[in-house]
């Protein structure tokens, strides 16, 4: 693409050296946390389906995949107020147009978030039918829990076609377009950098795609909610035919998945949000501005943090710990008799 100022290539790296580091290598120190959550699923699984050990293992997958586009692959460069972006992992020199890596990155999460609440949806399913359910406002809720994940699956598949609308816009007409007016608004010359690439809210692609996955976004988080809460009403309605280990077991793991619902939300909404506040509001680009390295490391890491908990969380995990706690204070006990005598 021809440009006025015969710009033939741009940095927006500046990060520091370190900075860059901990993202391009985040798959390598993030990996011991993903074996170890297929270590737990194979041999220590808590779960008797193996329609939910699939999904498991599959969120934990799309989680490091995601994480590997994120941050290697893609490593967005954002230069505010513009809303545009370039590429800065390794793909930088190979296919250098962000939408693609951008497309891949949102279609991975509401694949993510569909397993999530598949998981949460099978294990209500499982739980009611293998209980009495006297109570009929409970029955209403299981109704209407399954109804709204029924639909909300129908929305993921929706939200991955809007997703691909985008590429639509990924052309040199567009971004010539683009970059012109951009450029009349901010007389900013970096925006004619030729593997910078900007996007204009307006088009009706990019519109409808954010309709979209807002809409299913806000619905997987009200139905992932709703499971949970009938989960806890089935449990408290049988509670005279559940032993009492068996009730703190249901309710310990629908505590996990609550739990894990509010970690994707800070690792994924709040930096966005921070994104496109910096987009629309200077005064807000000009205060935090300095802090966007910290929003997309910590939206890439939203899959580690996710499977950190599950790791950590896992009742495999606290015996381990426990055990070792024991032994430490037994190592300890000895020394200080042997001290004493």
């Amino acid at each position: 693409m021809e440009t006025p100022f015969n710009i033939s290539s741009c940095n927006f790296n500046r990060y520091s050296y370190f900075q860059n580091i901990i993202v391009l290598w985040a798959p390598a120190y993030g990996f011991p946390v993903y074996a170890a959550a297929i270590f737990l699923l194979k041999y220590h699984s808590d779960s008797q389906s193996q329609y939910v050990r699939a999904a498991q293992f599959i969120a934990v997958i799309l989680n490091f995949l995601e994480l590997v586009d994120m941050s290697t692959v893609f490593y967005p460069q954002f230069v505010v107020p513009v809303l545009g972006l370039q590429v800065g992992g390794i793909s930088e020199f190979i296919y250098p147009r962000p939408i693609l890596y951008l497309a891949i990155a949102l279609i991975l999460h509401q694949g993510i978030n569909s397993t999530t609440l598949f998981i949460a949806h099978c294990r209500l399913v499982l739980l009611s039918r293998s209980l009495i359910l006297r109570k009929s406002s409970t029955n209403v809720l299981l109704r209407r829990s399954n109804q709204l994940s029924y639909i909300n699956y129908v929305f993921f598949i929706a939200s991955v076609g809007s997703i691909l609308l985008i590429l639509n816009v990924d052309n040199i007409e567009y971004q010539s377009q683009w970059k012109k007016e951009f450029f009349q608004k901010y007389q900013l010359n970096f925006i004619w950098c030729p593997k910078y690439y900007v996007l204009d809210p307006t088009v009706w692609e990019f519109v409808v795609m954010m309709i979209v996955a807002c809409s299913t976004t806000v619905l997987f988080a009200f139905v992932f909610v709703l499971c949970s809460i009938t989960t806890i009403a089935i449990i408290h309605s049988a509670k005279d035919t559940m032993s009492l280990q068996t009730r703190r077991y249901h309710l310990q793991v629908v505590k996990s998945f609550l739990i894990s619902c509010g970690i994707q939300a800070f690792f994924v909404v709040l930096p966005v949000v921070h994104i496109l506040l910096c987009v629309y509001f200077e005064f807000i680009k000009t205060y935090t501005g300095g802090m966007l390295f910290y929003s997309v490391f910590t939206q890439a890491h939203q899959g580690t943090a996710f499977t950190l908990f599950y790791v950590l969380s896992h009742i495999k995990t606290k015996k381990t710990w426990r055990k070792f706690t024991r032994a430490v204070r037994k190592i300890n006990t000895v020394r200080l008799f042997k001290r004493s005598i």
